[in-house]
């Protein structure tokens, strides 16, 4: 049985969840494994929210032991339920929703993400409004207020060489930082194209995904998002960052609850960097940018020792990741040019 329907906003008209509407404007779309009560909270924030445009949720379950599914039964009788005997990963339970959503828009959001007022409307008329943006996303903040997300540069040799360094936080005027930082955004409220927007809410067309296809199933956990922008770029769209709207991201849900060797062991996250390497950038830019990326941390770490700062540790255990990563991304290389299998699988979108 469904639970109480939020307030009515005075003066403003609530729009029922979808139902037997062949097609809504929007899809929302949240995987959960064992988040029960995060999930109830997001599940809360889009009754509450009550959204203008025609919509439908869809849960893709991933064998949770927690009764996620039975909460959903019980309490959301207005979502779509879809349970997975086991937990098939963050990729592929997507696809399997895009697959049955009906919406013209499609909005990957996290069950630890809580949209804020008027996101999901903003998000919606900005996409109606810019034919060529095939993906936007908000604002990204913590609990706490504090920014934890916005717009990036899509995943270039420069941009992440610039990115190590820091030169986005260099004062440069407007001309000047589009010109050598295309894909960082700037610190106002307008929309600014970026390279990538944050997965734990990101809306989409539909329509593209039957073009590019949906996320990349070789990647573990995390850089899908990465990658389903750099292959919308590629095939000529744009990806938009809209900060003046907002969703708090709590982050980690479902690893705080995991098993960290299944899901963020450093075989794992070597093998998932790999993958996303080889499909966005390649590995000749990766080992690269590593070499960039260890030469500044290696900077760093000698200033930290000599001024006596406490997070050279940390600086440390940086250098000794880096480290294995590029030496991880050499190997492979060298396998993939001797025409070896690079240890992993590839991308399957």
């Amino acid at each position: 049985m469904a639970g109480p329907s939020p307030p009515v906003t005075p003066g403003r008209k609530s729009k029922p969840v979808i139902g037997a509407d062949v097609h809504p404007k929007l899809s929302i779309i949240i995987v959960s494994f064992n988040t029960r009560d995060v999930l109830r909270r997001c599940l809360d924030a889009l009754r509450a929210a009550q959204l203008e445009p025609s919509y439908e949720v869809i849960v893709v379950d991933n064998g949770s032991k927690d009764g996620t599914p039975e909460l959903v039964a019980r309490e959301y009788s207005e979502v779509r339920l879809i349970c997975n005997g086991h937990n098939v990963r963050f990729s592929k339970a997507n696809n399997q929703a895009f697959a049955q959503a009906r919406g013209e828009y499609l909005l990957l959001l996290n069950s630890d993400a809580f949209i804020g007022p008027g996101t999901l409307e903003c998000l919606v008329a900005f996409l109606d409004a810019h034919p060529k943006a095939a993906i936007a996303g908000p604002r990204i903040v913590n609990a706490d207020g504090t920014l934890q997300s916005q717009g990036n540069p899509l995943p270039t040799l420069w941009t992440m060489t610039a990115s190590v360094l820091q030169l986005q936080k260099l004062p440069l005027p407007s001309s000047a930082r589009r010109l050598l930082l295309p894909g960082f955004p700037g610190k106002g409220e307008q929309p600014a194209p970026a390279g990538w927007v944050s997965g734990c809410c990101l809306l989409l067309r539909s329509a593209i995904v039957g073009q590019i296809g949906g996320l990349c199933e070789a990647l573990w956990f995390y850089g899908e998002e990465v990658e389903l922008c750099f292959r919308a770029i590629r095939a000529g769209h744009e990806v938009w960052y809209v900060p003046a709207v907002s969703a708090i991201h709590l982050g980690g849900a479902s690893i705080a609850l995991a098993d960290a060797k299944e899901f963020d062991s450093p075989r794992k996250r070597l093998a998932n960097y790999t993958v996303l390497a080889r499909a966005t950038v390649g590995y000749r830019h990766a080992i690269l940018v590593c070499i960039v990326a260890l030469v500044a941390t290696h900077l760093k770490y000698l200033v930290a020792r000599l001024t006596g700062h406490s997070y050279s540790g940390r600086l440390g255990r940086s250098i000794t990741w880096q480290t294995l990563v590029l030496r991880h991304l050499v190997r492979v290389s060298r396998k993939e040019r001797r025409g070896q299998p690079p240890g992993h699988r590839m991308p399957v979108f």
